[in-house]
C-alpha cells in the first residue's frame, strides 16, 4: 500500500478496548496494524504507555496476558536489562552510570508482540531526564538496547 493510499482510507481507527482503553491503529507495510493507546494503561507497575502488534481488530487476550507477565517480572526483567542499559548510558554520556536501575530507571512504555518473550520495555532516566532507555527482549531475555535523545 502506497502512502497516498493510506491518506485516502482516512483516519486511524480508534476502538475502546476493554481492557486498554481507547486504543488508535495506523497500518504497516506488511499489512499489519500498530496499536497504541490514547492514555497511560493503570498497572501495578505504575500507568505505562504502551503500543501493539495486533491484527485489525485490536490488540486481544495474548497481549492483555503478555503486559501480566511483564508487569509481574518487571523487577527481574529491568534486573537482566541494567548491565546493558548502564554500558550504553556510560557510553552516550561519557561517563560511568549506575548499574543499580532501581535508582535511575523508571518504567514508562512497552511494546507488546502477543508473541511470548517478544517485547521491548522503555525507561525514562532520572539524571538523564532527556534519555529514553528501550531494552529489546526475544525470549524473554534482553538482547539489545536503544538510546534515544
Amino acid at each position: 500500500m502506497g502512502w497516498f493510499d493510506w491518506l485516502r482510507r482516512g483516519p486511524a481507527p480508534i476502538i475502546e478496548h476493554a481492557r486498554f482503553g481507547r486504543v488508535r491503529a495506523s497500518v504497516r507495510s506488511d499489512d499489519e496494524w500498530l496499536w497504541e493507546v490514547l492514555a497511560p494503561v493503570p498497572t501495578t507497575a505504575g500507568p505505562l504507555d504502551m503500543t501493539f502488534n495486533a491484527g485489525e481488530q485490536g490488540p486481544d487476550d495474548r497481549h492483555s496476558k503478555q503486559l501480566d507477565a511483564i508487569v509481574a517480572d518487571r523487577d527481574a526483567l529491568t534486573r537482566g536489562a541494567a548491565p546493558m542499559m548502564a554500558a550504553e548510558l556510560s557510553d552516550f554520556v561519557g561517563r560511568p552510570f549506575p548499574v543499580n536501575p532501581w535508582d535511575e530507571l523508571k518504567l514508562e512504555f512497552v511494546h507488546l508482540t502477543g508473541k511470548p518473550g517478544l517485547f521491548e520495555m522503555a525507561y525514562s532516566c532520572k539524571s538523564w531526564p532527556d534519555a529514553n532507555v528501550t531494552a529489546f527482549f526475544v525470549d524473554g531475555r534482553p538482547t539489545m538496547v536503544q538510546i534515544d535523545d
